[in-house]
Protein backbone atom coordinates (compact mmCIF):
# COMPACT_ATOMS: atom_id res chain seq x y z
CA UNK A 1 0.00 0.00 0.00
CA UNK A 2 0.94 3.62 -0.13
CA UNK A 3 2.21 5.60 2.83
CA UNK A 4 0.90 8.52 4.41
CA UNK A 5 2.95 10.49 5.73
CA UNK A 6 3.96 9.25 9.94
CA UNK A 7 5.43 11.38 12.03
CA UNK A 8 7.02 8.83 14.64
CA UNK A 9 8.23 10.44 18.29
CA UNK A 10 10.72 7.60 18.94
CA UNK A 11 12.10 4.93 17.97
CA UNK A 12 13.45 2.97 20.61
CA UNK A 13 12.83 -0.54 20.53
CA UNK A 14 8.93 -0.48 20.21
CA UNK A 15 8.72 3.03 18.66
CA UNK A 16 11.67 1.11 16.16
CA UNK A 17 9.33 -2.18 15.86
CA UNK A 18 6.77 -0.40 14.56
CA UNK A 19 8.02 1.80 11.80
CA UNK A 20 10.28 -1.17 10.73
CA UNK A 21 7.02 -3.76 10.38
CA UNK A 22 5.23 0.17 8.92
CA UNK A 23 8.43 -0.14 6.22
CA UNK A 24 7.65 -3.66 5.76
CA UNK A 25 3.74 -2.83 5.07
CA UNK A 26 4.33 0.17 2.81
CA UNK A 27 5.91 2.46 0.55
CA UNK A 28 7.68 4.92 2.37
CA UNK A 29 9.67 7.75 1.65
CA UNK A 30 10.67 10.65 3.17
CA UNK A 31 7.12 11.42 3.97
CA UNK A 32 7.60 9.19 6.81
CA UNK A 33 9.77 10.80 9.36
CA UNK A 34 11.39 9.62 12.41
CA UNK A 35 12.25 12.21 15.66
CA UNK A 36 14.75 10.86 17.90
CA UNK A 37 17.19 13.00 20.43
CA UNK A 38 19.34 9.43 20.84
CA UNK A 39 22.25 10.11 18.97
CA UNK A 40 22.60 7.76 15.55
CA UNK A 41 19.03 6.27 15.71
CA UNK A 42 16.96 8.17 13.35
CA UNK A 43 20.42 8.45 11.18
CA UNK A 44 20.26 5.02 11.38
CA UNK A 45 16.90 4.66 9.81
CA UNK A 46 17.05 7.20 7.43
CA UNK A 47 19.96 5.24 5.98
CA UNK A 48 18.52 1.82 6.17
CA UNK A 49 14.62 3.19 5.17
CA UNK A 50 15.29 6.04 3.42
CA UNK A 51 12.63 8.42 5.75
CA UNK A 52 13.61 11.52 7.12
CA UNK A 53 15.29 10.95 10.72
CA UNK A 54 16.58 13.81 12.70
CA UNK A 55 17.04 14.14 16.62
CA UNK A 56 15.32 17.27 17.00
CA UNK A 57 11.87 19.06 15.97
CA UNK A 58 13.63 22.09 15.18
CA UNK A 59 15.06 19.85 11.96
CA UNK A 60 11.20 19.22 10.67
CA UNK A 61 10.72 21.33 7.29
CA UNK A 62 8.25 24.22 8.38
CA UNK A 63 5.97 22.67 5.65
CA UNK A 64 5.92 19.23 6.75
CA UNK A 65 2.15 18.11 7.55
CA UNK A 66 1.61 14.32 9.18
CA UNK A 67 -1.63 12.40 8.72
CA UNK A 68 -0.08 10.33 12.18
CA UNK A 69 2.07 11.17 15.33
CA UNK A 70 3.06 8.46 16.75
CA UNK A 71 3.87 8.82 20.16
CA UNK A 72 6.30 6.08 20.81
CA UNK A 73 8.23 7.67 23.86
CA UNK A 74 8.19 7.14 27.56
CA UNK A 75 5.27 8.62 29.01
CA UNK A 76 7.63 11.47 30.88
CA UNK A 77 8.78 13.00 28.08
CA UNK A 78 5.11 13.66 26.31
CA UNK A 79 4.33 16.56 28.38
CA UNK A 80 7.52 18.46 26.93
CA UNK A 81 7.68 16.59 23.63
CA UNK A 82 4.16 16.62 22.43
CA UNK A 83 3.04 20.26 21.97
CA UNK A 84 5.98 21.43 19.67
CA UNK A 85 4.76 18.90 17.53
CA UNK A 86 1.36 19.62 17.14
CA UNK A 87 2.12 22.06 14.44
CA UNK A 88 3.00 19.65 12.18
CA UNK A 89 -0.20 17.25 12.53
CA UNK A 90 -2.68 18.28 9.87
CA UNK A 91 -5.83 19.32 10.31
CA UNK A 92 -7.35 16.08 9.99
CA UNK A 93 -4.31 14.05 11.04
CA UNK A 94 -4.48 11.47 14.41
CA UNK A 95 -2.47 11.33 17.09
CA UNK A 96 -1.49 7.67 17.75
CA UNK A 97 -0.15 6.43 21.17
CA UNK A 98 1.92 3.36 22.56
CA UNK A 99 2.28 5.41 25.79
CA UNK A 100 1.74 3.25 29.08
CA UNK A 101 -1.06 5.14 31.52
CA UNK A 102 -0.98 8.17 29.17
CA UNK A 103 -4.92 8.93 28.58
CA UNK A 104 -6.52 10.25 25.81
CA UNK A 105 -7.22 13.01 27.93
CA UNK A 106 -4.12 14.23 29.13
CA UNK A 107 -2.84 13.50 25.28
CA UNK A 108 -5.98 15.90 23.86
CA UNK A 109 -4.77 18.69 26.97
CA UNK A 110 -1.23 18.93 25.19
CA UNK A 111 -2.72 19.01 21.63
CA UNK A 112 -5.57 21.05 19.72
CA UNK A 113 -9.32 20.60 20.93
CA UNK A 114 -11.06 17.86 20.12
CA UNK A 115 -8.00 16.23 18.43
CA UNK A 116 -8.54 12.45 17.16
CA UNK A 117 -6.81 10.26 19.26
CA UNK A 118 -6.16 6.59 19.60
CA UNK A 119 -4.69 4.86 22.53
CA UNK A 120 -2.93 1.27 21.99
CA UNK A 121 -1.40 -1.17 23.99
CA UNK A 122 1.28 -3.32 22.00
CA UNK A 123 3.36 -6.03 24.03
CA UNK A 124 7.15 -7.19 22.77
CA UNK A 125 6.66 -9.16 20.39
CA UNK A 126 6.01 -6.48 17.90
CA UNK A 127 9.61 -7.23 17.87
CA UNK A 128 9.12 -10.04 15.64
CA UNK A 129 5.71 -9.07 13.94
CA UNK A 130 3.53 -11.04 16.52
CA UNK A 131 2.25 -8.06 19.10
CA UNK A 132 -1.27 -8.70 20.23
CA UNK A 133 -2.58 -5.05 20.64
CA UNK A 134 -5.41 -3.30 21.37
CA UNK A 135 -6.89 -0.15 21.15
CA UNK A 136 -9.15 2.59 21.99
CA UNK A 137 -10.00 5.81 20.22
CA UNK A 138 -11.57 9.31 20.93
CA UNK A 139 -14.81 9.95 20.20
CA UNK A 140 -13.47 12.81 17.43
CA UNK A 141 -11.64 9.09 15.41
CA UNK A 142 -13.18 8.77 12.64
CA UNK A 143 -12.79 5.52 9.82
CA UNK A 144 -10.16 6.77 8.20
CA UNK A 145 -7.94 7.28 11.63
CA UNK A 146 -8.89 3.60 12.52
CA UNK A 147 -8.03 2.58 9.07
CA UNK A 148 -4.90 4.43 9.70
CA UNK A 149 -4.29 2.50 12.93
CA UNK A 150 -4.98 -0.48 11.66
CA UNK A 151 -2.62 -0.29 8.89
CA UNK A 152 0.15 0.78 11.18
CA UNK A 153 -0.48 -1.30 14.08
CA UNK A 154 -1.37 -4.66 12.17
CA UNK A 155 2.41 -4.18 10.62
CA UNK A 156 3.34 -5.79 13.57
CA UNK A 157 0.61 -8.23 14.94
CA UNK A 158 -2.60 -8.33 15.52
CA UNK A 159 -5.05 -5.47 16.06
CA UNK A 160 -8.41 -5.19 18.46
CA UNK A 161 -10.44 -2.78 19.24
CA UNK A 162 -12.19 -1.90 22.92
CA UNK A 163 -14.70 0.88 23.40
CA UNK A 164 -13.51 1.80 26.69
CA UNK A 165 -10.68 3.06 27.62
CA UNK A 166 -10.58 1.91 31.40
CA UNK A 167 -10.37 -1.55 29.51
CA UNK A 168 -6.72 -0.73 28.86
CA UNK A 169 -5.64 -1.60 32.50
CA UNK A 170 -6.74 -5.28 32.07
CA UNK A 171 -5.26 -5.39 28.26
CA UNK A 172 -2.07 -4.33 30.11
CA UNK A 173 -2.04 -7.65 32.60
CA UNK A 174 -3.27 -9.52 30.00
CA UNK A 175 -0.99 -9.14 27.13
CA UNK A 176 1.03 -6.15 27.54
CA UNK A 177 2.77 -7.69 30.47
CA UNK A 178 2.37 -11.52 29.88
CA UNK A 179 5.07 -12.04 27.59
CA UNK A 180 7.39 -11.80 30.73
CA UNK A 181 4.86 -14.37 32.50
CA UNK A 182 5.45 -16.96 29.52
CA UNK A 183 9.46 -16.04 29.72
CA UNK A 184 9.38 -16.89 33.21
CA UNK A 185 7.69 -20.09 32.57
CA UNK A 186 10.01 -21.23 29.98
CA UNK A 187 12.87 -20.07 32.90
CA UNK A 188 10.84 -22.17 34.94
CA UNK A 189 10.45 -25.25 32.53
CA UNK A 190 14.01 -25.44 32.01
CA UNK A 191 15.68 -24.84 35.59
CA UNK A 192 13.55 -28.27 36.36
CA UNK A 193 15.26 -30.04 33.99
CA UNK A 194 18.91 -29.84 35.53
CA UNK A 195 17.73 -31.45 38.44
CA UNK A 196 15.98 -34.32 36.06
CA UNK A 197 19.64 -34.93 34.44
CA UNK A 198 19.30 -32.43 31.57
CA UNK A 199 21.39 -30.40 30.73
CA UNK A 200 20.37 -26.51 31.31
CA UNK A 201 20.88 -25.99 27.40
CA UNK A 202 18.87 -28.85 26.50
CA UNK A 203 16.14 -28.06 29.12
CA UNK A 204 16.25 -24.12 27.69
CA UNK A 205 15.92 -26.17 24.19
CA UNK A 206 13.08 -27.70 25.01
CA UNK A 207 10.97 -25.13 26.96
CA UNK A 208 11.17 -22.90 24.29
CA UNK A 209 10.13 -25.04 21.29
CA UNK A 210 7.67 -26.56 23.27
CA UNK A 211 5.74 -23.13 23.81
CA UNK A 212 6.01 -22.26 19.93
CA UNK A 213 4.51 -25.41 19.38
CA UNK A 214 1.69 -24.95 21.84
CA UNK A 215 1.24 -21.64 20.48
CA UNK A 216 0.95 -22.71 17.01
CA UNK A 217 -1.85 -25.34 18.01
CA UNK A 218 -3.99 -23.02 19.95
CA UNK A 219 -3.57 -20.56 17.06
CA UNK A 220 -5.05 -23.34 14.67
CA UNK A 221 -7.42 -25.05 17.90
CA UNK A 222 -8.39 -21.52 19.36
CA UNK A 223 -9.65 -23.65 22.24
CA UNK A 224 -6.66 -24.37 24.85
CA UNK A 225 -8.90 -26.02 27.15
CA UNK A 226 -9.80 -28.67 24.59
CA UNK A 227 -6.21 -28.71 23.63
CA UNK A 228 -5.39 -29.30 27.31
CA UNK A 229 -7.94 -32.14 27.06
CA UNK A 230 -7.08 -33.99 24.38
CA UNK A 231 -3.42 -34.20 25.84
CA UNK A 232 -4.50 -35.73 28.88
CA UNK A 233 -4.61 -39.47 29.13
CA UNK A 234 -6.37 -40.90 31.67
CA UNK A 235 -4.01 -42.10 34.78
CA UNK A 236 -1.20 -40.78 32.80
CA UNK A 237 1.63 -38.66 32.84
CA UNK A 238 0.81 -35.13 31.90
CA UNK A 239 -2.95 -35.44 34.22
CA UNK A 240 -0.13 -36.64 36.91
CA UNK A 241 1.60 -33.43 36.49
CA UNK A 242 -1.74 -30.97 35.67
CA UNK A 243 -3.24 -32.20 38.75
CA UNK A 244 -0.51 -30.39 40.30
CA UNK A 245 -0.36 -27.12 38.37
CA UNK A 246 -4.21 -26.97 38.57
CA UNK A 247 -4.84 -27.83 42.22
CA UNK A 248 -5.60 -26.08 44.77
CA UNK A 249 -4.50 -23.17 45.22
CA UNK A 250 -3.04 -23.74 41.35
CA UNK A 251 -1.98 -22.05 38.54
CA UNK A 252 -5.69 -20.48 37.95
CA UNK A 253 -5.41 -18.60 40.96
CA UNK A 254 -1.92 -17.62 40.71
CA UNK A 255 -2.27 -15.90 37.50
CA UNK A 256 -5.48 -14.71 38.50
CA UNK A 257 -3.53 -12.79 41.67
CA UNK A 258 -0.99 -11.67 38.73
CA UNK A 259 -3.11 -9.90 36.97
CA UNK A 260 -4.86 -8.46 39.27
CA UNK A 261 -1.55 -6.86 40.95
CA UNK A 262 -0.61 -5.61 37.31
CA UNK A 263 -4.18 -3.85 36.71
CA UNK A 264 -3.67 -2.53 40.54
CA UNK A 265 -0.09 -1.18 39.94
CA UNK A 266 -1.32 0.02 36.13
CA UNK A 267 -3.66 2.34 37.74
CA UNK A 268 -1.45 3.98 40.31
CA UNK A 269 0.99 4.93 37.71
CA UNK A 270 -1.93 6.17 35.48
CA UNK A 271 -3.18 8.51 38.97
CA UNK A 272 0.73 9.46 39.72
CA UNK A 273 1.55 10.22 35.53
CA UNK A 274 -2.41 12.66 35.56
CA UNK A 275 -1.45 14.60 38.45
Amino acid sequence: MTSSNILFLGAGRMGGAILRGWARSADIGEGVCVVDPTPGVAAGFAEKLGVLGIQSISELPLDYRADALVLAVKPQMIEQALPPLVPFLSQSGVIISIAAGFSIERIQALSRTGQPVVRTMPNLAAEVGLSATVAVASGEVADTHRELANSIMESVGSLRWVDDEELLHAVTAISGSSPAYVFALAEALAAAAEPLGLSKELGQDLAIDTILGAAALMKENRDPADLRRQVCSPGGTTLAALEVLQGSPGLNELIMDTANACVKRSRELAEIKGK
